[in-house]
């Protein structure tokens, strides 16, 4: 389960006027150049190992479920600069839904991967389905409704309520379990986060559009003879 190429990012957190001393994480593989995907857990920048040795591969295929510490700094190149969404974080001090614990030889995570990526879409969402997004965000982020059960419970509510959820939340429930069944794991805070950027993607699209519009003027006035 590996991303095959570096993925876009929008700036939606805070940057720091100091430097940051960067805390790299791996958290997936580009496939067609053979780096190592990292990704700084405090200030969000990109980065890649552009010449890993075989074991590092190996090892690196299997963190889009078990992201890890990435040490030497100087063998990365940063990409992005600027700080976008998060595709790993820290994972909370103790476990905040119970399922994963029963697993056999269950070690709590430092990360956690959060594949945002999922959430990126070009639909046009309702009020409707947004508001419903945000409110199951806001009750989700505070239950032990972990990425395992997230669909789980969304295929529940039908038989509950007699009708079914909105087609936003059933179809980000579906990406999630897909995900979940190539053994990704998430807290309940992450699935809201997921379900708050299934909500706002348009937004956020907006603005990468006007990021790029901005940055093209820029270069065609570089361009300009003086």
């Amino acid at each position: 389960m590996s991303d095959k190429r570096i993925p876009d990012t929008n700036t939606v957190h805070p940057v720091s006027d100091r430097p940051c001393k960067h805390e790299w994480v791996v958290y997936s593989t580009a496939l067609t150049e053979g780096w190592l995907m990292l990704q700084c857990v405090q200030c969000g920048t990109m980065g890649t190992v552009d010449d890993p040795s075989k074991e590092e591969w190996g090892r690196a295929f299997h963190s889009p479920s078990r992201p890890y510490r990435w040490h030497e700094s100087s063998r990365v190149t940063i990409r992005h600069k600027d700080v976008g969404e998060f595709y790993v974080v820290k994972a909370e001090p103790e476990p905040s839904c119970k399922c994963v614990t029963r697993i056999e030889g269950f070690k709590h995570p430092e990360y956690e991967r959060v594949p945002v990526e999922i959430t990126h879409h070009a639909e046009a969402l309702s009020a409707q389905e947004k508001d419903y997004l945000e409110e199951l965000a806001s009750w989700v982020s505070t239950s032990d409704i972990c990425s395992l059960l997230f669909p789980v419970f969304i295929d529940g509510m039908r038989q509950i309520e007699g009708s079914d959820p909105p087609a936003a939340a059933q179809r980000i429930a579906a990406k999630i379990d897909s995900w979940s069944d190539h053994g990704g794991h998430f807290s309940p805070k992450n699935v809201a986060v997921l379900l708050r950027g299934y909500a706002n993607a348009s937004q956020r699209k907006a603005r990468r559009r006007r990021k790029n519009r901005k940055n093209r003027k820029k270069m065609k006035n570089r361009r300009k003879p003086r």
